[in-house]
């Protein structure tokens, strides 16, 4: 149920950057409110308070378990053999660390991944949708 403190008035159309960054603070594209999530890993049906949809097709979010893993080879994995093969660290402690680090970060980062998922899509090809859901919100 759509908070009845939001209006469409009110609250114009955001950029479609502002979108993109709602988005990955977890927060709703259209007006910028907590509640795109409804707990670490599942995304709420609609927001809490202008009613946006975040019920997209099947699927539509697991684009985030690909990017988690691409941030983990980058961002920790090619480090660690970059180390190992310098012989900073030995190869053991590389592959124990680079593997409990690899599947941490994709665990911990997911939420931020589901929001920028949601903002992607609401600035990229969504952008029109927020402006007629925002009508269809102003009309009832």
């Amino acid at each position: 149920m759509p908070d009845s403190t939001y209006s469409p008035d009110s609250n114009p159309l955001p950029s479609r950057g502002t979108v993109f960054l709602r988005g990955l603070m977890c927060c709703c594209p259209r007006c910028g409110e907590r509640g795109l999530l409804r707990s670490w890993f599942r995304l709420n049906m609609a927001c809490p308070h202008c009613g946006l949809s975040f019920d997209k097709e099947e699927g539509f979010t697991l684009g985030t378990t690909s990017i988690g893993y691409v941030l983990s080879i980058f961002l920790i994995l090619a480090p660690m053999i970059a180390l190992a093969v310098m012989g900073v660290v030995s190869t053991w402690v590389a592959v124990a660390v680079g593997g409990a680090l690899s599947l941490a970060l994709p665990i911990i980062a997911y939420p931020w991944l589901l929001g920028m998922v949601v903002g992607s899509y609401y600035a990229v090809f969504g952008y029109e949708e927020l402006a007629l859901d925002q009508d269809h919100q102003a009309s009832r």
